[in-house]
């Protein structure tokens, strides 16, 4: 069987209007993230969740922009591993021209992963979304 390159020289733009907002009941306890969210719907941005990670990146990529968020609190911890699927997906939006965030403020690929089941807060997507979230890490 062959692959078919459907999409060539993916690409991702600084400014976006889709968010995938992931863990949203994190926004219960965690005040600037609810400020966030609520941001998105107020300026107008479409809402794109499926539930699923890969999914919801692939709409970042065929779009050419959006931005995911994965932000956790104390009672709903984040789900989503460093290892397998966070820095995975960073490195690709990286490699597109896109950003990442992760603790610290810092990128994904400088995310030092310590354990096989390493979770964190994590965003993706379009570098200026990106920026307008560095506040929550």
């Amino acid at each position: 069987k062959e692959w078919i390159v459907s999409h060539e020289h993916l690409v991702i733009k600084e400014k976006s209007k889709m968010f995938s907002p992931g863990n949203l009941r994190a926004v219960n306890e965690n005040e600037e993230y609810d400020k966030v969210v609520a941001g998105w719907i107020k300026k107008g941005y479409t809402l794109r969740y499926t539930g699923g990670l890969v999914p919801d990146v692939g709409q970042i990529f065929i779009k050419g922009h959006g931005v995911l968020s994965n932000i956790g609190s104390k009672s709903h911890k984040c789900k989503l591993r460093a290892l397998y699927e966070a820095a995975a997906v960073g490195f690709l939006i990286e490699r597109a021209g896109g950003r990442s965030v992760t603790n610290g403020k810092k990128s994904l690929m400088e995310f030092e992963i310590t354990s096989y089941d390493d979770r964190l807060s994590f965003a993706v997507g379009s570098a200026e979304e990106i920026e307008n979230l560095t506040h929550l890490f």
